[in-house]
Order: structure tokens, then sequence, then C-alpha cells
């Protein structure tokens, strides 16, 4: 999607998304997902979203070759420390990751 300075594209994240109401049930609430930000002659960023490890990371990097990565860790519904250090040092060729 051109966003005028940069384009953006919505990738695949790896969680649930749902909601659990009051009364006991659960409403769905969409695909889970992340955000690569392409900046024209500048690099790109790979926004990995609410995620855990997945093995399409590897093709994500491939096709965006993206340079900074923001990556969740949490170890409850996201990737830990060491899986999230595992993704980066495996799937991607980050200059800077946050």
């Amino acid at each position: 999607v051109d966003c005028g300075l940069f384009t953006t594209t919505f990738v695949q994240a790896l969680h649930s998304s749902s909601f659990g109401g009051q009364d006991g049930t659960n409403t769905y609430l969409g695909n889970p997902g992340g955000l690569v930000l392409h900046f024209p002659e500048d690099k790109t960023l790979y926004h990995m979203g609410d995620t855990d490890i997945f093995s399409d990371m590897g093709l994500i990097n491939e096709l965006h070759e993206p340079k900074i990565g923001i990556v969740p860790i949490g170890d409850r519904f996201t990737m830990g420390g060491a899986v999230a250090a595992l993704a980066c040092r495996r799937l991607f060729r980050f200059d800077t990751v946050v």
C-alpha cells in the first residue's frame, strides 16, 4: 500500500486473536499480523506484531530484506528472549533490533 513517503505490506503473524466476554463467550477479532515498511532509498523496517517464531519469517526476509526489526519479547503469547534472538539470528539479517 502506497502511503506517500513509504509503502507498507501486511504480513502474517502467529498468534490467536479473540476477546473473552463477561458472559464466557469469545469474540473473534481477526487475523494477527505484522507490518513491513519500505522507505525509498532507506532501510526497510519489519514490525513483527504480536507473534511467536514461524518458519515463513525467512520468506518475509527474502522478499522484503528488512534491516530494522521490531521484535516482541514477552514469553507468554509471544517469543521469549532466547527464541526472539534465535529468530533474528537464523531468519533475518537485521542491522538494528528493537
